[in-house]
């Protein structure tokens, strides 16, 4: 198994940022960050293979430093994950507009898992997304929303429509 927590935060602190994420007391790995020029929308993704873990609860648990002052995570879990090389390169992209979208490197049948932070309005997956957890309220306020999609080349597209033009990070 694998799993995945995505962090969406609002920090006007350019400095501020999630120290550790653990999963049932093991530390995870940072598979990347982005936070736009003013750091008012910034997201984190973290990864951890579990290899067969037994069904239960496990906590979760993240650390951050000062200056954060609004944050949403999600934890997605994911089965038949290559257990030594479950990840590939993180990518990432910031804007201002109605549209989210990142260009991903991948190969055929990689499972690709993207985190968005977008401080207005709601949004709608790209084609052949599917939603893994969202919180978003309509309001100005950090809002967080994470999906998934199976490549079928070498890339491949992730993207939102934001209902309202607004400030984003999609990793």
């Amino acid at each position: 198994g694998y799993i995945v927590v995505g962090v969406s935060m609002y920090d006007p602190v350019v400095n501020a940022s999630i120290t550790v994420v653990t999963y049932g007391s093991t530390p995870m790995t940072l598979l990347g960050t982005i936070q736009d020029a003013n750091a008012f929308s910034e997201v984190h993704l973290f990864g951890l293979a579990v290899g067969d873990k037994a069904a239960g609860n496990y906590s979760v648990v993240l650390t951050g430093s000062t200056g954060i002052d609004e944050l949403v995570f999600g934890v997605s879990a994911f089965s038949g994950v290559n257990q030594t090389t479950p990840t590939g390169p993180f990518a990432s992209a910031i804007g201002s507009s109605t549209l989210a979208s990142v260009e991903v490197s991948s190969a055929v049948g990689d499972l690709v898992v993207d985190i968005l932070n977008q401080d207005n309005g709601v949004s709608s997956a790209g084609a052949n997304q599917t939603q893994n957890w969202r919180q978003e309220d309509n309001t100005g306020r950090a809002d967080g929303v994470s999906s998934r999609k199976t490549a079928t080349g070498a890339t491949t597209t992730m993207s939102y429509l934001e209902s309202v033009a607004s400030t984003w990070s999609l990793g």
